[in-house]
């Protein structure tokens, strides 16, 4: 009877009796072990504390770890002091777009779907404007492959006074440009790093298994030229491999087939196509193509390539494709 009385109470509205909760203002993002990142990770922090950076950018070629620096980053904000409303993750990626970028803000903020869906992008960003103006927040964009206009999205302008931040990856440095940021490059490792990300990978055990094996651990390191992808898919598929023999067929292998070895074909090689075949022209193209008449570890003088490719007629395409662009 009480309930009925409730129910039947005049202005009393029973409709919602339960909210879920909001959610964290950052989600924790699994990642790879980094080795070799915590500088980089300490330079990006000074810069995050200083109120006279708005913006910073994380570049690099593709596979060198950039996504994993960005998503230790975003972990990093569950482990220190540093105070902020609400962390936002954005994946771009080469076919991302505004209104792509929107839906992801607009979830994240946890703004009704009435107040967006199936409107225009400036009434999408006017949303997004009215929320985030009052928040101090981060902004991490993963994979930018051209300029994002932050305005057209709904990122209000960043100042020292409201002291959000926006972070992105790219590989791209004219993107960088555009988009006024400060620059920190994350590079290949180093050939103590490599070794050690290699040997988390492969395992103590393994490496230990046998005398020649270490040495012949620092002829797979050297062929995978610094690369923590490369480094991690030749470690996984060497982990459970325990004599020398082994080692050096799969040595032969990466040599000689590296798209054979157990795990490039499927992990690694795709990703590298996929920046191969988004280069911009085929001119471009025959350029990097052109890089692979060299020996092996050879130094290419860049003076030296410029007039191969003269030659080759490559560099006044080039220029031809300029001039033609601007007239």
């Amino acid at each position: 009877m009480d309930v009925v009385a409730l129910k039947n109470r005049e202005g009393l509205d029973l409709s919602v009796v339960a909210e879920p909760l909001p959610s964290p203002p950052v989600i924790l993002r699994p990642s790879e072990k980094t080795v070799g990142l915590d500088l980089l990770l300490g330079e990006v922090w000074s810069v995050l504390q200083d109120d006279k950076v708005e913006s910073m950018r994380i570049y690099g070629m593709g596979c060198v770890g950039k996504t994993t620096h960005l998503k230790r980053i975003n972990n990093e904000f569950l482990q220190t002091g540093y105070e902020v409303d609400v962390v936002i993750w954005v994946v771009v990626s080469q076919q991302g777009n505004v209104e792509k970028v929107q839906e992801t803000i607009l979830n994240k903020l946890e703004i009704a779907e009435y107040k967006w869906k199936d409107r225009s992008v400036h009434e999408r960003a006017e949303e997004i404007i009215s929320v985030l103006q009052t928040k101090k927040f981060v902004l991490l964009l993963d994979d930018i492959w051209k300029q994002l206009d932050l305005l057209e999205v709904g990122i209000p302008p960043l100042n020292d006074q409201n002291k959000s931040k926006v972070i992105f990856t790219t590989r791209f440095s004219t993107v960088c440009h555009d988009m006024g940021a400060k620059n920190i490059e994350v590079e290949c490792l180093a050939c103590e790093e490599a070794f050690s990300l290699f040997r988390t990978k492969v395992g103590e055990d393994t490496l230990n298994s046998h005398p020649d094996i270490r040495k012949l651990a620092e002829i797979f390191v050297k062929e995978c030229k610094g690369l923590p992808l490369a480094l991690i898919t030749v470690g996984r598929a060497m982990a459970e491999m325990k004599t020398p023999e082994e080692w050096e067929k799969k040595i032969q292998i990466l040599k000689r087939y590296p798209s054979e070895f157990p795990g490039m074909g499927d992990r690694l090689f795709p990703l590298l196509a996929f920046s191969y075949d988004h280069l911009c022209d085929d001119t471009v193209k025959s350029c990097f193509l052109y890089c692979s008449i060299f020996p092996e570890d050879y130094e290419i003088p860049c003076k030296l390539l410029t007039q191969l490719w003269m030659g080759k007629t490559f560099v006044k395409q080039i220029l031809k494709e300029k001039i033609l662009l601007k007239n």
